[in-house]
């Protein structure tokens, strides 16, 4: 019983990414923009540690989609944990801080200019199909692989 509920939830997950994959650009503008204006970068004690984490995550969104902020620089305008404009994640150069060892924007901080919105939709719509059919994909083969399991046992010690 416990292996149908598990194919069940599998099912349900392929086909609930494939449904509101679309829905990303919304999430985005709404959460995303209040994470950047209100919580990102917060390194207080008060800070609780998926905020970190969300600031970490983010961060490497924005170096790998070489991007900044959800729809540019101005999303960190009114944060007060990010010294100067925008974090050094947005930077297109970085070299390392001999003092604290961390990297950290190059002099002149030239940054990149468009959003990561645009970038992280596209990718998440373009991986999403293959995520929902590969997790349809495995719960259909567990379900094979189950029905032969309960095949195979029904018939021990049967000696046609």
């Amino acid at each position: 019983m416990f292996l149908v509920i598990i194919i069940a939830v599998q099912l349900a997950a392929g086909i609930l990414a494939a449904i509101y994959s679309n829905e990303i650009t919304s999430f985005l503008d709404k959460e995303g923009k209040d994470f950047l204006e209100m919580d990102y970068g917060n390194k207080t004690a008060a800070a609780d540690e998926a905020s970190k984490l969300a600031t970490k995550g983010w961060d490497v969104i924005q170096q790998g989609l070489e991007c900044c902020g959800v729809d540019g620089q101005g999303d960190y305008a009114n944060n007060p944990n990010v010294q100067g404009l925008y974090p050094d994640s947005c930077c297109m150069e970085q070299v390392e801080d001999p003092d604290t060892g961390m990297m950290v924007c190059a002099p002149g901080r030239d940054a990149y200019a468009d959003g990561c919105k645009d970038s992280l939709e596209n990718l998440i719509v373009q991986y999403s199909t293959i995520i929902g059919a590969s997790a349809v994909g495995v719960a259909c083969f567990e379900l094979f692989c189950m029905l032969f399991a309960i095949c195979i046992c029904r018939n021990i010690g049967d000696d046609d």
